[in-house]
């Protein structure tokens, strides 16, 4: 195909898509791939001759926690640790569970698990904003969390006072259909 010179270039792998086996090479400029072919020169080459090439997986529902998290919830792996062991498994991106410190807005929330991934992490992220207490975070950031690409949004029905009053966890869920926004409840009750 090109002779033009890729950042990466990974050579005679069998690429494996939905539909198809090839042989060829992968060219990659930044973090795209650029080009499919044949002979493609690179200034890194890997060699995969004998070796086939997927697609990352996708892991939709993840919990990471930070370094400097407080003690609640707090899981196993942080951002670094765990996307190097999902990268390690083949997944290339996942979707976190985004919870709220005291009392951070929704937005709040995903800025700081944002800024944790691209600090430490490896691999591409989906953020879940976790919607805690209605009256601590606004709903009325729905819309907004939507148009900026965060595609779901979830509660559990045993935090916060929804056993106590639904109402506002109901209207998030309205403003989340009308934002087409997925809801992830967690269902207890």
């Amino acid at each position: 195909m090109s002779h033009t010179a890729f950042d990466l270039v990974i050579k005679g792998g069998t690429i494996v898509n939905e539909d198809s086996e090839v042989v060829a090479d992968v060219g990659i400029r930044g973090e795209q791939i650029a080009a499919i072919g044949v002979d493609l020169s690179g200034n890194e080459v890997i060699d995969a001759t004998g070796h086939y090439l997927l697609p990352g997986g996708v892991d939709p529902h993840v919990h990471f926690s930070a370094y400097d998290a407080p003690p609640e919830p707090a899981w196993v792996d942080d951002f670094g640790s765990g996307s190097r062991a999902a990268a390690a498994g083949g997944i290339t991106t996942v979707g976190h569970m985004s919870y709220p410190w005291y009392e951070q807005t929704l937005g709040e929330t995903i800025a700081r698990d944002q800024a944790l991934a691209e600090r430490d992490g490896i691999i591409d992220f989906a953020f879940h904003p976790v919607l805690t207490n209605p009256e601590t975070q606004p709903i009325s950031e729905i819309p907004e969390l939507a148009a900026k690409g965060h595609t779901t949004l979830k509660y559990f029905m045993s935090l916060g006072k929804y056993m106590s009053d639904p109402a506002p966890y109901v209207h998030a869920m309205r403003l989340s259909r009308q934002a087409d926004m997925p809801v992830l409840i967690h269902c207890e009750d």
